[in-house]
């Protein structure tokens, strides 16, 4: 099988995510914001790191799953 080549997926049997404090359907996209020291990057700079996620329309939560996860705290 080619790589490039995707199997469909049928939606029918995916489930839909809600919000958990208002159980709306509909997110946008929003981003957490980190800042690395420049003793903590890779080449040595400063640098800021965007890291995409999903909010609520209706009330702007974000669910537990879309949360950044420090993995090292």
């Amino acid at each position: 099988m080619n790589p490039q080549q995707r199997t469909p997926i049928d939606l029918s049997t995916a489930f839909d995510i809600t919000c958990e404090e208002c159980k709306n359907e509909t997110f946008t996209q929003v981003f957490f914001i980190k800042k690395i020291s420049a003793l903590a990057s890779p080449n040595g700079e400063e640098a800021v790191v965007p890291i995409q996620t999903f909010s609520c329309v209706k009330c702007g939560n974000i669910n537990e799953q879309f949360k950044f996860e420090d993995k090292f705290n």
